[in-house]
Order: C-alpha cells, then sequence, then structure tokens
C-alpha cells in the first residue's frame, strides 16, 4: 500500500484551489487529468461555508478559463 500527500494541501483545504476543500483529482488539483474515477466524473471543488466568496469566485474563473483552453 502507497500514500501521497499534496504539497497544496493544508489543514485540509487546497492552496492551489483558493480554499476549497481539498478532493484529489478535482478541478484544479495537480492530479487532474492525471487519474480516473470509477464514475467517470472529475468532482468540483467545494469550499467550506465560511469561505472568502473573492477567493471562491476567483478560483472559479480561473477554472472556467482553464476549461474554455483545452476545449
Amino acid at each position: 500500500m502507497s500514500s501521497w500527500s499534496c504539497p497544496h494541501q493544508v489543514d485540509d483545504l487546497c492552496r492551489k484551489v483558493k480554499g476549497a476543500y481539498c478532493r484529489p483529482g478535482m478541478r484544479g488539483c495537480v492530479l487532474a487529468g492525471k487519474i480516473a474515477f470509477q464514475d467517470g466524473v472529475v468532482p468540483r471543488p467545494v469550499w467550506p461555508a465560511g469561505a472568502d466568496p473573492r477567493d471562491r469566485a476567483e478560483a472559479e474563473a480561473a477554472l472556467a478559463a482553464s476549461e474554455g483552453e483545452e476545449g
């Protein structure tokens, strides 16, 4: 068995996706596109209830822009 720890995860939050809960493989994650999920659906980021709405809006805009570049 092996384990992996992400350098962007701090206190169960992702610094790469502006404070969203760490969900390995979510859009914006360093693992996105490198792993496959059983149901084939890549999880979306989820932010804690008290998250800064500006950080969330900025992260969602960056994800939308990157999805537009890929398609």
